[in-house]
């Protein structure tokens, strides 16, 4: 009984490590430009100010950060969504096996780490895959540098 208890407190690991959603930085040379977040998630920042943290969800596709600044050109970042490293699954498997997977080599290991896989793994994998949290938003931090939008109009005609 003790176990199966065990074992469901260390599935989702990467739910409880991380959460649904991602903190991103926000900076540009202009203190104060606007942030708004554009498809990033029902509970997503939505307007912020630089310098800012803006909350994303770590399952949109296609989220956009605009920052725009009066008199200047809004910029639009788009953040990339990608599966993050499977190093807690793995880190499992190292208990069973010491360090290096090679010393898993009996008929014993195998069966332990198939019970272990389809005990542990599994169930993960699939909370973290519909909390989101198996993924990650790059850039983690944004900078805007922004170029003037009509340079012409600020040079004096002779």
């Amino acid at each position: 009984m003790l176990l199966p208890l065990m074992l469901l407190g260390l599935t989702a690991c990467a739910t409880v490590d991380n959460g649904p959603m991602q903190r991103i930085e926000v900076f540009s040379d202009i203190e104060g430009a606007e942030v708004r977040a554009e498809r990033c998630g029902k509970y997503s920042t939505k307007i912020a100010a630089t310098p800012a943290v803006v909350w994303v969800s770590r399952r949109s596709t296609r989220c956009t950060l605009e920052v725009a600044a009066e008199g200047y050109e809004t910029e639009v970042v788009r953040l990339r969504r990608f599966k993050a490293g499977a190093g807690s699954y793995l880190a499992g498997l190292s208990e069973l096996c010491g360090e290096e997977l090679k010393n898993c080599n009996s008929l014993t290991d195998v069966v332990a780490m198939s019970m272990f896989a389809t005990l542990l793994f599994v169930p993960s994998i699939v909370v973290d895959s519909a909390f989101g949290s198996m993924f990650e938003q790059d850039p983690r931090t944004v900078e805007v540098r922004f170029a003037e939008e009509n340079p012409q109009d600020n040079e004096t005609e002779p």
